[in-house]
């Protein structure tokens, strides 16, 4: 038992990502428990969209050799009348740069940057780019 709040937390993430309002509430929490005690956020496998976004949150940050790790634009679709869809798409494109500014925060990569590197494609990474963009500390495995 660790009265002291000093054991790291170890979160493990393989995900391809998903929704970004779902994914926004998990980095806000863990965000705040990292606040209070170390969280370890490993990316194994694959480390994609949302979940790199996730990534981000922890107060240490691994990747694991061989994991693939991939940004892009916010996704999503829209319906409605046209004035419903701009709205829409208005809140989309602020959810964009906020997780433009998540992925800027550790990282050694402008939000400008980042926005670039995320326009209109996918843009797939190996651990040591990821390392070497901030977007990690290290290099290692989730068992050490």
């Amino acid at each position: 038992l660790d009265k002291d709040n000093t054991d790291p937390y170890r979160l493990i993430i393989c995900s391809p990502g998903g929704s970004v309002v779902s994914g926004m509430k998990l980095y806000s929490t863990i965000k705040a428990i990292a606040a209070k005690r170390p969280v370890i956020t490993v990316a194994s496998g694959l480390c994609a969209s949302m979940a790199t976004i996730i990534h981000q949150a922890g107060s240490y940050r691994i990747i694991e050799p061989g994991c693939s790790y991939m940004i892009h634009d916010v996704s999503g679709e829209v319906f409605g009348s046209l004035t419903n869809m701009q709205d829409t798409m208005d809140w989309l494109a602020k959810l964009n740069s906020a997780l433009h500014v998540c992925l800027a925060e550790k990282s050694h990569k402008t939000v400008e940057e980042i926005a670039e590197m995320s326009k209109r494609r996918d843009s797939w990474f190996m651990p040591e780019d990821v390392v070497e963009m901030g977007f990690a500390d290290e290099i290692g495995f989730a068992t050490e």
